[in-house]
Parts: structure tokens; C-alpha cells; sequence
């Protein structure tokens, strides 16, 4: 703004120089001044008014025609062409800027549905990113509490006294395996001689007495286990054959040190040629 006005003043200033170049006659006139306006000397020739005082005497002049009264419907039709010319510009503005305001108005729109796109996208991949830190924190806490925590099962389970005439007797050992000390633990172990085509019964509907018992990391527990009626020849027999088999069923409870409970579940058979129980495929679980 400060060269411009710069520019423009140098401009009036080379103008003015260059009419007074002009002013003594020397060359034409562009603007004659009127004889009120000569020297008195009627002998000097005619000059040309200065750039300066050639403007003034174009204002008088205009305003003077103005003034006039045969020109006054020159000047309201000159003024209503310049209106109509200024409302047609106007229009055309409006409507350029109408048309970039839509342009513009178009690019946001899709800008922000581009933008609303992305963060949708963002919160999502977060949620997920959110839910698989989750996920391994859970895996992470669940590994470590199972790392640490007690782990309560039978060690060994056998018959000690299988004679004729005698109660079949037997004993359970359960361990404790875990990193910490089961506590309230109780359990229970029954035995049952059926037929092989019979079952015992399901181990998870075994009653168990309140616990009392607190096992340590490494400790063990025993269950002796024995049936009630002392074993006949007949029997003995068919246990021989595979017609008779015996069964123990049980179950342990225990809490461990973080609070949770656990129950494991046994059921086991006993083979008589390598005087060993195994474990079947139903009715043996642990948590």
C-alpha cells in the first residue's frame, strides 16, 4: 500500500512537470481557459493551463454543466446507466462468489465426510487395539494367577489289601503342585464294586464334609479307602474274569491364595493284572 501511493504521487508530480512543458504555448491544448481566465494582456498569446490547473478548471466545468438546468435529465439518465451498470456488476459478482461459496461448500462437505471417515476408522482400529491389549492383559493375569497358584490332584491311588475274607482296602495320596497353599480343602474318595456293565456313581454329585485342611506348596494329603463287606470267593472270582470291577469315585474342593475356588473330579478303574487303577474318559475333570 505505501509503494502505491508512492507510485501515484510520482505520477502527479511527472504529469504536472511535463504540462508545464506545455503551458507556454509551445503546444496543443487539450484545455482552452475561458477569457476570465486569460491574463490581462490581450497582446500575450493564449497558454495551456498546468496539469494542476487544468484539473480544477475539468471540475468547474462538470460542475458548472451540472448546474445547468437544460442538463439535468442528462445527468439522472447518466446516473441511472452508471446504476444499472453498477447492479449488473453487482449480479455478476454475487453470483461468482455465490458459485465459489458452493464450490467451497462442496470441498468441506466432502473434506469433513473424509475426515469423519478417518476417525471413524481411528476409533475403531483403537477399540480393536483397545480390545487385544485387553485380551493379552486378561491372557497375561490368567497365566501368571495359574503360574502361581495351587494345584491340588492324586499322586497315586492303590489297593492294599485284596484277600478273600477281608474288606478291600486301599489309599489315595492327592499333592499339591502349585506355587502356593490350597486352602479349605476338603475331599472324599468311595468305592464301589459293580458288574462291568454297570457305572458308579458321577463323582461331582459326591457330599463332601467342610473343609479343615490347609495343604502347602509340595504337601500331600492322604484318603484311605476301603470297601464294606469283606470280599467273597465268588467274587474274587469274577473280579478275575473282568465280570466284576472295582471303582473308586471322588471329589476334592480347595480354594487357593487369590480366592478362587477349584474342583477336581476323579473316577478310576482298577485292573487286576497290573494291580493298577486308570483313569476313564468320562467323569474326570479339574478347574
Amino acid at each position: 500500500m505505501k509503494w502505491r501511493i508512492l507510485f501515484l504521487l510520482w505520477f502527479l508530480l511527472l504529469a504536472e512537470d511535463l504540462s508545464r512543458m506545455m503551458a507556454g504555448g509551445s503546444g496543443p491544448c487539450l484545455i482552452t481557459p475561458e477569457s476570465g481566465q486569460q491574463v490581462a494582456n490581450g497582446n500575450q498569446p493564449q497558454d495551456c493551463p498546468t496539469f494542476f490547473a487544468g484539473t480544477l478548471i475539468v471540475f468547474e466545468r462538470s460542475y458548472n454543466w451540472i448546474k445547468h438546468d437544460d442538463n439535468d435529465k442528462a445527468v439522472v439518465a447518466a446516473f441511472t446507466v452508471v446504476l444499472a451498470l453498477s447492479t449488473i456488476g453487482l449480479w455478476l459478482a454475487t453470483n461468482k462468489l455465490w458459485a465459489a461459496g458452493e464450490k467451497q461448500f462442496g470441498l468441506l462437505s466432502e473434506s469433513a465426510a473424509a475426515q469423519s471417515r478417518d476417525m471413524k476408522r481411528s476409533i475403531e482400529a483403537f477399540e480393536d487395539m483397545s480390545k487385544e491389549a485387553k485380551k493379552a492383559n486378561e491372557i497375561s493375569e490368567k497365566s501368571v494367577l495359574s503360574a502361581n497358584r495351587a494345584w491340588v490332584g492324586i499322586e497315586s491311588a492303590a489297593i492294599e489289601v485284596l484277600e478273600i475274607g477281608e474288606p478291600i482296602k486301599g489309599l489315595i495320596t492327592i499333592r499339591n503342585t502349585g506355587q502356593s497353599p490350597a486352602l479349605q480343602l476338603r475331599g472324599r474318595f468311595n468305592t464301589a464294586v459293580l458288574k462291568k456293565e454297570e457305572s458308579p456313581e458321577d463323582p461331582a454329585t459326591i457330599q463332601i464334609d467342610p473343609p479343615t485342611n490347609v495343604l502347602i506348596p509340595n504337601g500331600s494329603y492322604l484318603y484311605p479307602i476301603f470297601s464294606g463287606s469283606a470280599l467273597t470267593q465268588q467274587a474274587m472270582d469274577l473280579i478275575r474274569a473282568g465280570d466284576v470291577r472295582i471303582w473308586i469315585v471322588g471329589k476334592v474342593e480347595y480354594w487357593d491364595a487369590s480366592g478362587f475356588p477349584h474342583r477336581s473330579i476323579y473316577k478310576l478303574s482298577y485292573d487286576i493284572e497290573s494291580k493298577g487303577f486308570g483313569a476313564t474318559t468320562d467323569g474326570n475333570d479339574a478347574t
